[in-house]
């Protein structure tokens, strides 16, 4: 009788995760016919912090196809470099072309020292950053790392929805018919001065990062009533 429970839900297990990987076809079908979105956009003044773009290597985007990628790294003038905060943006049309944060790190030679959720708030007490942060370690030298993903239909502005994972995203891309795009964020900085001190200036970058994304989908909006008003 143990066994055919056994059997039973092991059935069962296999057929969620069929269902999954069906869904995960179906969104990825459905975001490649989908009409391409403006190119990915990342400010370069994010509150006092000055941004300044980082070159994305050959070998880096031939790892990451079907994608849009930004990197920039950003720092308040007259502050030591120890102090910037480095931000990657990726931008893609399926879910397939993500790859698992922790993973790539592990693959560079880089230890997880830590690794928990984090919850950041916003202006908008409805609308939470929900992230995971890392704490890794390479060589002596460790970094504070925050990632989410994000589906709304103007990146960080409006109401969107944020992700620790690909299947948050997922999920919230069949909620909303498979059309809304998702975007992979990742913030990092040195914990050289403690990382509840790297704990802070990410997450006051962030907000800064918000406000400016916002600020960008309102005059978005504000020329489009011009032009059609």
């Amino acid at each position: 009788m143990a066994g055919r429970h056994r059997y039973l839900v092991a059935l069962a297990l296999a057929a969620a995760l069929a269902g999954l990987w069906q869904a995960d076809r179906h969104v990825l079908r459905a975001k490649q016919s989908a009409t391409p979105r403006e190119m990915l956009w990342v400010p370069e003044q994010v509150g006092a912090w000055r941004g300044e773009e980082i070159a994305v290597r050959l070998e880096d985007a031939a790892l990451l196809p079907r994608t849009e990628i930004a990197m920039r790294r950003y720092q308040i003038p007259g502050e030591p470099q120890a102090l910037a905060v480095d931000l990657a943006a990726v931008s893609a049309r399926d879910l397939s072309a993500f790859h698992n944060p922790d993973s790539c790190y592990r693959a560079a030679g880089w230890t997880i020292v830590d690794k928990q959720p984090l919850k950041i708030d916003t202006e908008d007490p409805d609308a939470p950053i929900l992230m995971e942060r890392l704490l890794v370690e390479k060589d002596g030298v460790r970094v504070h790392v925050g990632y989410w993903y994000m589906t709304a239909g103007g990146l960080a502005g409006g109401p969107g929805r944020t992700h620790t994972s690909r299947l948050g995203v997922l999920l919230d891309a069949l909620r909303w018919g498979g059309t809304r795009p998702a975007t992979f964020f990742r913030v990092t900085t040195y914990a050289t001065g403690g990382e509840i001190e790297a704990e802070l200036r990410s997450a006051h970058f962030i907000r800064a990062l918000l406000q400016s994304f916002r600020g960008n989908e309102r005059g978005k909006n504000t020329e489009e009533r011009r032009h059609t008003g």
